[in-house]
């Protein structure tokens, strides 16, 4: 008889032991569903800055003024800025050409956004002054820093994945 009644409280264990789980998962679950939970960011958004920041950078090489970068802070304008009057100076300039970027991943870290992205990427680059041409066409690996101002992300810093900053594209 203890045999029985030790297999009945055990069944009886068992079966109210499903009967919490499934009803946590049809009570509780659904009414944490309906909660909306706020995220830092929109992948979609955060690929759009990206990706006209880098429409816009071309635009910026090709007449040679930063001011005209969209979705990038100052400093970084005048980084990119400084780098235009670099290749001015030394008689280059550059012709990009971007096709393609994907994102790899996206991390928030203490209010900023780290964007990592693979971008295809064909720039020509043009000695005035030697009257050569060179062209670079590579796929890089990117990490963008974001921070949201209002209600805009801007980029703050761009820099190569460290140790894997360009890659020759393979043919075929």
């Amino acid at each position: 008889m203890k045999d029985f009644l030790k297999i009945i409280i055990i069944s009886l264990l068992i079966f109210f032991g499903i009967i919490y789980i499934e009803e946590r998962e049809t009570l509780v679950y659904p009414i944490l569903g309906q909660v909306k939970i706020e995220t830092p960011f929109d992948k979609d958004r955060i690929e759009k800055v990206v990706i006209d920041f880098n429409k816009t950078l071309i635009e910026a090489y090709e007449k040679g003024d930063a001011a005209i970068l969209k979705g990038a802070d100052e400093a970084l304008k005048g980084q990119i800025d400084f780098e235009i009057a670099f290749l001015h100076a030394k008689g280059w300039s550059f012709v990009p050409r971007f096709s393609r970027l994907d994102i790899s991943d996206v991390r928030f870290e203490d209010n900023r956004l780290k964007v990592i992205t693979s971008e295809d990427w064909n720039i020509r680059i043009i000695d005035h002054k030697r009257q050569e041409e060179r062209l670079k066409d590579e796929i890089y690996t990117m990490t963008y820093t974001l921070e949201k101002t209002g209600e805009t992300w801007v980029i703050t810093t761009i820099y190569p994945e460290r140790g894997n900053s360009a890659k020759p594209r393979a043919n075929g």
